[in-house]
């Protein structure tokens, strides 16, 4: 058991019950309240046919962007970035010049 203390961040608080399929703790987590991920400062919407996703450092960056697939076979890719920005990219049309 003294091992399990140097697994995590923890101190050995999560105990992970393979066989059981269960999850027991040595003291009650606290956990965050729980909040919407939003893409570009908007909730992210689905239909009812799911969306699951996972949280992924894509870049190798360091920062978590998040990766759903659907059930219609579409893989979705949020980038930090994206989830990070307030609004979405913005972009001007100029005139082109001949040369």
């Amino acid at each position: 058991m003294e091992e399990l203390g140097r697994l995590g961040h923890s101190g050995g608080d999560l105990l992970c019950g393979i066989l059981f399929g269960e999850l027991r703790y040595k003291s009650e987590p606290d956990f965050a309240k729980p909040e919407p991920l939003k893409l570009w400062g908007e909730v992210i919407r689905h239909s009812r046919h799911g969306m699951l996703g996972n949280a992924i450092d894509w870049d190798g960056n360091g920062r978590l962007s998040w990766l759903a697939g659907t059930k219609a076979g579409m893989f979705l890719l949020f980038r930090r970035a994206a989830l990070d920005a307030a609004a979405p990219p913005g972009y001007k049309i100029t005139k082109v010049e001949q040369l």
